[in-house]
């Protein structure tokens, strides 16, 4: 029998349609009303506010040596054992994901054991058994020497256990150029895709740019996890407090997508204990309030003219204060208009 045109058109059709069923996984989720919400509650919280949910992401932004890998132990210890101290943060496992995933991409295999020392050390023994921490997978890379074979061992650990949390410290150790924009939305686009397949959070940690001195995260990888993060912590020292340092989403990159953007919290290094724990922080503010006319009139009571030097002895002599204290006051004065410099580098009072 012969077939005819529209035969073919209608054999044709079934086969494209038959093409589009089977690649419909391939095409994203697509939303109606029949939909119902899950994993409402977060996993994470700061007080009462919500900084992480499953299938989102949250990232830590500090310079070298402020703490960010202890701060992602004390985590794992909430995580654990809710009577752990996380410096405030408060951890709620989900009943059948319990496990955490710990990646650290930077540490020797030494710092990693005494790490692990620690965590132990800040939770119950009763999560201990056998020489192991319960619901803990800590894992090394070190020694893994591609970026490609770290990102399969990624997903063979999250497709493998049940975790509700994953914690990679050392972000920009799974991408090759930190600069390169298609390399960084590809990796945060692959985590947050594994973070929504197997319904777990995500904690980053990332170096601050250190060419920024508003704490942003390090290249375009740190702003495209500005873009994605649920929430963005900044772990500095804190104003005028040595031993103290903070959490805090009060910097220019920080955020909380969930309607409270303005959260902070403290730790500091207790000797007896051998681990940083969580603490009180009052900002110092200075009592008696700078009068920079009355200063800039001071330092300039007997001259016209003054070098940087010699306004810099000047302003040291009137307040008792450091050299640096001094400096910091050449530049407030100059920028608040009290005093201006000439075009031969030396500074007159502004009339």
């Amino acid at each position: 029998m012969a077939i005819s045109a529209a035969d073919l058109v209608d054999e044709r059709s079934a086969e494209v349609a038959s093409t589009v069923v089977k690649s419909n996984s391939d095409l994203g989720f697509e939303m109606d009303f029949t939909y119902e919400p899950t994993n409402e509650n977060p996993i994470c919280k700061l007080g009462d506010h919500r900084v992480l949910s499953l299938g989102n992401m949250q990232t830590l932004v500090a310079p070298p040596g402020q703490g960010k890998s202890h701060v992602s132990e004390a985590f794992i210890s909430n995580w654990i054992d809710s009577d752990a101290d996380a410096f405030g943060f408060i951890f709620a496992p989900p009943e059948d994901r319990k496990t955490v995933i710990h990646i650290d991409t930077e540490r020797t295999k030494n710092d990693c054991y005494y790490a692990y020392l620690r965590i132990a050390k800040r939770i119950k023994p009763e999560y201990k058994n056998n020489e192991r921490i319960q619901n803990l997978i800590f894992k090394s890379f070190i020694d893994i020497d591609s970026i490609e074979a770290r990102l399969r061992t990624f997903d063979h650990l999250v497709s493998s256990h049940p975790v509700g949390l994953v914690i990679i410290d050392g972000l920009t150790d799974l991408i090759l150029n930190t600069n390169d924009e298609e390399q960084s939305k590809k990796l945060i686009t692959h985590l947050l895709a594994k973070a929504n397949e197997y319904q777990f959070g995500l904690i980053v940690t990332i170096h601050k740019n250190p060419r920024d001195p508003t704490d942003k995260p390090r290249g375009h990888i740190g702003s495209e996890a500005y873009r994605k993060s649920e929430s963005m912590f900044s772990i500095r020292r804190a104003p005028n407090e040595k031993d103290i340092r903070l959490i805090t989403t009060d910097f220019e990159h920080g955020k909380n997508r969930n309607g409270y953007d303005l959260l902070e919290t403290a730790f500091t290094w207790d000797t007896e204990r051998g681990m940083f724990t969580g603490c009180d922080y009052v900002p110092v503010t200075n009592t008696k309030q700078i009068d920079y006319a009355e200063l800039a009139s001071k330092a300039f009571e007997s001259d016209m003219i003054l070098t940087y030097s010699e306004l810099k002895r000047k302003l040291h002599e009137i307040e008792g204060k450091s050299p640096s204290t001094a400096r910091d006051r050449i530049k407030d004065l100059t920028e608040l208009e009290y005093i201006k410099k000439d075009d031969n580098g030396n500074y007159r009072q502004s009339l």
